[in-house]
Protein backbone atom coordinates (compact mmCIF):
# COMPACT_ATOMS: atom_id res chain seq x y z
CA UNK A 1 0.00 0.00 0.00
CA UNK A 2 1.54 3.49 -0.98
CA UNK A 3 0.27 6.20 0.81
CA UNK A 4 -0.28 9.49 -1.85
CA UNK A 5 0.03 12.69 -0.83
CA UNK A 6 -1.87 15.59 -1.86
CA UNK A 7 0.34 16.28 -4.95
CA UNK A 8 -0.07 12.78 -6.17
CA UNK A 9 3.32 11.99 -4.57
CA UNK A 10 4.34 9.30 -2.02
CA UNK A 11 5.69 9.54 1.00
CA UNK A 12 9.17 7.85 -0.45
CA UNK A 13 9.30 10.50 -2.85
CA UNK A 14 8.59 13.47 -0.56
CA UNK A 15 11.30 12.42 1.68
CA UNK A 16 13.88 11.86 -1.41
CA UNK A 17 12.99 15.16 -2.22
CA UNK A 18 13.41 16.59 1.32
CA UNK A 19 16.45 14.78 1.51
CA UNK A 20 17.63 16.42 -2.03
CA UNK A 21 16.92 20.11 -0.77
CA UNK A 22 18.45 19.27 2.47
CA UNK A 23 21.56 18.71 0.80
CA UNK A 24 21.56 21.56 -1.83
CA UNK A 25 20.80 23.62 1.08
CA UNK A 26 24.05 22.82 3.01
CA UNK A 27 25.95 22.43 -0.16
CA UNK A 28 24.94 25.81 -1.22
CA UNK A 29 26.00 27.06 2.28
CA UNK A 30 28.85 25.83 2.45
CA UNK A 31 30.17 27.32 -0.83
CA UNK A 32 29.06 30.43 0.52
CA UNK A 33 31.18 30.10 3.59
CA UNK A 34 34.28 29.55 1.63
CA UNK A 35 33.76 31.77 -0.88
CA UNK A 36 33.40 34.75 1.94
CA UNK A 37 36.64 33.39 3.96
CA UNK A 38 38.59 32.97 0.41
CA UNK A 39 37.69 36.90 0.09
CA UNK A 40 38.77 37.89 3.41
CA UNK A 41 42.03 35.94 2.82
CA UNK A 42 42.59 38.18 0.25
CA UNK A 43 42.14 41.31 1.82
CA UNK A 44 43.86 40.08 5.17
CA UNK A 45 46.94 38.97 3.06
CA UNK A 46 47.00 42.55 1.54
CA UNK A 47 45.99 43.93 4.67
CA UNK A 48 49.31 42.46 7.03
CA UNK A 49 52.35 43.68 4.92
CA UNK A 50 50.66 46.96 5.09
CA UNK A 51 50.32 46.58 8.79
CA UNK A 52 53.76 45.18 9.67
CA UNK A 53 55.02 48.64 7.96
CA UNK A 54 53.12 50.90 9.59
CA UNK A 55 54.03 49.64 13.01
CA UNK A 56 58.17 49.67 12.13
CA UNK A 57 57.04 53.22 10.81
CA UNK A 58 55.40 54.51 13.79
CA UNK A 59 58.12 52.51 15.98
CA UNK A 60 60.98 54.57 13.98
CA UNK A 61 58.62 58.05 14.64
CA UNK A 62 58.30 56.91 18.53
CA UNK A 63 62.51 56.73 18.68
CA UNK A 64 63.12 60.08 16.55
CA UNK A 65 60.26 62.22 18.46
CA UNK A 66 61.44 61.34 22.18
CA UNK A 67 64.30 63.34 22.94
CA UNK A 68 66.46 60.77 24.95
CA UNK A 69 67.59 59.19 21.41
CA UNK A 70 69.15 56.06 20.46
CA UNK A 71 72.86 57.24 21.78
CA UNK A 72 74.29 55.59 24.50
CA UNK A 73 74.93 58.46 26.31
CA UNK A 74 76.19 57.12 29.96
CA UNK A 75 78.39 54.87 28.16
CA UNK A 76 79.79 57.99 26.10
CA UNK A 77 79.96 60.05 28.85
CA UNK A 78 82.33 57.35 30.73
CA UNK A 79 84.62 56.86 27.31
CA UNK A 80 84.78 60.50 27.22
CA UNK A 81 86.31 60.96 30.90
CA UNK A 82 88.37 57.57 30.15
CA UNK A 83 89.81 59.91 26.98
CA UNK A 84 90.55 63.00 29.59
CA UNK A 85 92.30 60.23 31.53
CA UNK A 86 94.60 59.07 29.88
CA UNK A 87 95.27 62.47 28.08
CA UNK A 88 96.42 63.74 31.65
CA UNK A 89 98.48 60.80 31.92
CA UNK A 90 100.05 60.98 29.20
CA UNK A 91 100.93 64.99 29.70
CA UNK A 92 101.77 63.76 33.34
CA UNK A 93 104.30 61.05 31.78
CA UNK A 94 106.16 64.02 29.75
Amino acid sequence: MHVVTENNKSIGQVVSELKNDARDFVSTRLQILTQEMNDKLKVWKAAIPILVVGALLGGMALIVLTQTGIAPTRTLRVLKQDQIWIQNEARSQV
